[in-house]
């Protein structure tokens, strides 16, 4: 069973070629007919069946008869699953709208704005209710790129959950495990590799460049003004053509933020300082995470307060030590009105120039401290101290890592990684040693980018099947679907 992914076509596509060469059906799920439409056409015998998985949507419009056999079903599916169903609405961009703290001005949706409480919970009920009977009618040993719910069912089942995952190192990826992109394979690698003499993170991995590169050139007044054409003229063809994207998100907020990305952008820039400004300055660094965005939400359920942890960052950062906030494009124009101003109401909190490259401010700084961003990973890897309040960073079990289970663990971790008691030298040797297990665990997709999603080379398609079946050693391909 494979979830198709529009930025990973090629790989997903050239993956489920190579499975079906050695005789698996291949089950493909989209979102909307047009999709279906396009896959069914392009490659007309490479699935054995293209299936719609839209049913948490179409579910939210239906009308709840009996509340309480709803939420008595809810209680079962959380029992079996372990999980609540908040944290699974946590996930969806539309449903778990209200948990982007930090992304409130991201646009509404008709289905945000529509569905009530007790229709969102009878559409993860339905949802569930349709995975357990695709993995009863397909056979399914084997579950692709298929979201959160999925995963979860998939994991109670017993059945083998992998999704395409950025290593976060030059074009490396791997399969991760399961929802959290999981890398059971890295801490024994890490544990086998000896001292890397040479070697470190010499730029940022190519996944973000494309997307650096997409975001700067559209927050522009050429660029938004451009996007704001294009986003209408599209609007009006997907509603001439009756497709049901069409209904989706609401125009006037899609427009609102086109616009106030430009805006919000500027008023950044001119309070911002450069990284050469905190020359000689000791700092924590902390790079803002995109809100509402499966790097948060999804990856960290558990904590998601971006403000609370700036704050609690301020408040513990010993004296003399500034806390430098970065902002990232993508993030741009969702923010709440007054996120900035109250980010700014901190005497050692400052905002560092968002066209600063994160891996030079990593480079440059005294402590990383993150949720899930990448700068952690780039911290780590060049030796730097780095405090995490997510749980499940790939990088989180490493000696110079501290991970914050509690509040009361924040000031002691600054503490160490300010004071005399962090080795510098240790912590150095071991990013090294990281970053060469995090290669060994991985492949390379080589020139592959998400700006062309349909141009891979055979093989880095050879080496992603290579690595999806190392990592599963007693899943047999012939059974997988």
């Amino acid at each position: 069973m494979l979830g198709a992914h529009s930025q990973y076509r090629a790989v997903y596509t050239g993956v489920a070629r190579q499975l079906r060469q050695t005789g698996c059906d291949v089950h493909l799920y989209v979102a909307l007919p047009e999709q279906a439409g396009f896959y069914e056409g392009r490659d007309p015998d490479l699935y054995s069946r293209v299936t719609i998985a839209n049913r948490l949507y179409e579910a939210c419009a239906e009308a709840v008869a009996d509340e309480a056999a709803v939420i008595a079903r809810a209680k079962e599916n959380e029992a079996r699953l372990g999980a609540s169903y908040n944290s699974i609405l946590l996930t969806d961009r539309h449903l778990g709208r209200g948990f982007a703290l930090g992304g409130f001005r991201h646009p509404r949706s008709r289905i945000s704005r529509e569905t009530s409480y007790v229709q969102a919970v009878h559409a993860v009920n339905e949802t569930i209710a349709f995975w357990e009977r695709e993995i009863d009618r397909t056979g399914a040993r084997l579950i692709l790129n298929c979201g959160k719910i999925a995963a979860l069912v998939a994991r109670a089942r017993g059945i083998a959950y992998r999704r395409l995952s950025a290593s976060r190192y030059k074009n490396y990826h791997y399969w991760g495990i399961d929802e959290y992109s999981t890398n059971p394979a890295l801490g024994p690698a890490f544990d086998a590799t000896e001292d890397a003499e040479a070697g470190g993170v010499e730029a940022p991995y190519a996944t973000h460049l494309q997307m650096r590169g997409f975001f700067k050139s559209r927050l522009t007044l050429h660029g938004v003004l451009r996007d704001i054409g294009t986003t209408l003229a599209r609007r009006l063809y997907w509603r001439l053509r009756g497709y049901e994207k069409a209904k989706g998100y609401l125009v006037a907020d899609e427009l609102g933020y086109l616009w106030r990305r430009y805006a919000d952008m500027k008023a950044i820039a001119r309070r911002s300082v450069t990284l050469e400004q905190l020359a000689g300055r000791r700092f924590i660094y902390y790079p803002l995470h995109t809100e509402p965005e499966t790097a948060l939400q999804t990856f960290s359920p558990e904590y998601f307060f971006q403000l609370s942890s700036i704050a609690a960052l301020a408040r513990d950062a010993p004296a003399g030590v500034l806390v430098a906030v970065k902002e990232t494009a993508a993030a741009v124009g969702r923010r709440p009105r007054d996120f900035y101003d109250q980010i700014a109401e901190f005497k050692n909190v400052v905002f560092i120039d968002p066209n600063e490259l994160g891996l030079k401010a990593a480079a440059q700084c005294d402590v990383v401290a993150t949720i899930t961003g990448t700068g952690g990973l780039e911290g780590a890897a060049m030796g730097r101290p780095v405090v995490t309040f997510g749980l499940h960073n790939s990088y989180n079990f490493l000696p110079h890592v501290r991970v914050m289970r509690d509040p009361e663990d924040l000031k002691p971790a600054l503490d160490w990684a300010l004071g005399p008691a962090f080795d510098a030298a240790a912590a150095d040797r071991d990013g090294r040693r990281f970053l060469r297990a995090l290669a060994s665990v991985s492949f390379d997709l080589g020139d592959f980018s998400l700006r062309a999603p349909d141009a891979i080379d055979p093989a880095a398609v050879e080496a992603a099947v290579e690595n999806l079946l190392a990592g599963a050693p007693d899943l047999r391909v012939s059974e997988a679907a």
